[in-house]
């Protein structure tokens, strides 16, 4: 309607009265002489606003007058179907699912960034695999959405991002941390062979002193879910199933009895304050007094660790030790404190003084000659800067004080005995999701 009003103004304004079709033989350029009234004449940005219509929008109705005189104007996509036909609302319920499912689906698929980099308050980052694209996501869950609901669902989404410079920059310089972990590698691999001790008939040497390095890699792998199967992307993707923990420790220097530890942590099993500081380094003093008691210089890196059906915890542990037919991989499980124990560790260096930005930093050393001092820097090619993190005498023999496993709530036991059990082949739903229990919740 509008159109169609502006169009009989631009016919009275119009200056040329010819009102043939125009073609590309007869074009003619048309004059409007705009007016308020019949006496008072005004421009054509005045004539704009006084329509209430923008430039683009009146050279497009004059366009089309010119050429179709007071046809109406028809939309280019008049009569086609819509592209996104059978796009859903995403409604909260739509977000929801959608969230627990790429929650999973990172559980299960992603790997922890090699070189991290937190500001003041952020999570860890994580990525897929190079082989995965958003489409390759999309498209694994458009096939769990029709294995729950049945039919296909369509949700609007872009499926190409552009790549920019900043992840090049961080692949260079990921190459070169990772030329200098099998540096370390190399090395500790070559004293381990000069060691004296290392002919002794033992899965794992104690070492005793010698003048060599000794390597040590660790890190939280990907958490394992039962009931799990890596053919499996269904209903189950929508829940949030059983989990267990693992944290692999590898003794790479320790030739030729190279042996990777995997503490298997059941999700009752965790502390209170989850893979932070408290249970990480309990892991960590654990594997040191199992490996290297005794050794003068020890080499720590942080590096990614890790499928199977799997329905229970022993079942990732049978996965573990058979994953390796000379036994490189081992289990260790925490079994009510006798496999292993949690201490206070935030507790216990309270009194110690913080490295400034140490999140920002990514190579340390500590050394017997100078106690108390820290040596730190962000890339290899850095020099190192010390900070003194204490300048009292305290007992290096008394460990800090133990913690227990935070117990899993009722609530926690009700969803996964009502939500995850049906998914838990029957000879193992009472072992896995069994019935919940509120004298032996928190």
């Amino acid at each position: 309607m509008c159109d169609m009003v502006l169009k009989g103004q631009l016919l009275a304004f119009q200056q040329d009265e010819n009102m043939k079709k125009v073609t590309a033989n007869n074009r003619k350029f048309s004059h409007f002489k705009y007016c308020y009234n019949n006496s008072l004449p005004i421009c054509h940005t005045m004539y704009q606003n006084l329509t209430g219509v923008g430039h683009t929008y009146l050279n497009n109705l004059i366009k089309h007058f010119q050429e179709f005189g007071l046809e109406e104007r028809t939309h280019g996509n008049t009569g086609r179907p819509p592209i996104n036909m059978k796009r859903v609302e995403v409604s909260y319920n739509v977000a929801c699912e959608m969230y627990n499912f790429l929650k999973n689906y990172a559980d299960i698929y992603s790997l922890p960034s090699p070189g991290w980099n937190f500001n003041k308050i952020s999570i860890p980052a994580i990525f897929l695999l190079t082989s995965f694209s958003y489409a390759s996501v999309y498209h694994d869950y458009v096939e769990a959405c029709k294995d729950k609901y049945g039919e296909e669902v369509h949700i609007n989404c872009e499926t190409a991002f552009p790549v920019t410079e900043k992840y090049l920059a961080h692949l260079n310089r990921a190459k070169q941390e990772r030329d200098y972990y099998n540096a370390n590698i190399k090395r500790a691999v070559e004293d381990g062979k000069c060691n004296p001790n290392n002919t002794l008939d033992k899965s794992q040497i104690l070492f005793k002193t010698f003048e060599g390095s000794t390597y040590i890699t660790f890190d939280w792998a990907q958490n394992v879910q039962f009931p799990y199967s890596p053919q499996q992307i269904g209903a189950i993707f929508f829940k949030s199933p059983w989990k267990v923990h693992l944290f692999g420790v590898c003794n790479t220097g320790n030739f030729p009895h190279t042996e990777q530890t995997n503490y298997v942590i059941d999700e009752g099993e965790m502390p209170d304050d989850g893979k932070l500081g408290n249970c990480t380094i309990s892991l960590v003093w654990h594997a040191i007094k199992k490996y290297n008691h005794g050794e003068k210089k020890l080499v720590i890196t942080y590096d990614n660790c890790c499928k199977s059906r799997v329905n229970t915890v022993d079942d990732v542990v049978s996965v573990i030790n058979r994953s390796t037919t000379v036994h490189l991989n081992t289990s260790q499980c925490y079994l009510n404190g006798e496999g292993f124990q949690y201490h206070n560790f935030k507790d216990y260096f309270q009194s110690f003084k913080k490295i400034p930005n140490i999140q920002k930093h990514h190579h340390f050393y500590f050394t017997s000659q100078h106690p108390g001092v820290i040596f730190y820097k962000d890339r290899i090619e850095d020099e190192y800067k010390k900070a003194t993190i204490h300048t009292f005498s305290f007992a290096t023999n008394i460990l800090p004080s133990t913690i227990n496993p935070k117990p899993f709530s009722l609530k926690r036991q009700e969803e996964l005995y009502k939500e995850i059990a049906p998914f838990v082949k029957f000879p193992f739903r009472d072992i896995t999701c069994p019935k919940p229990n509120e004298y032996e919740a928190d």
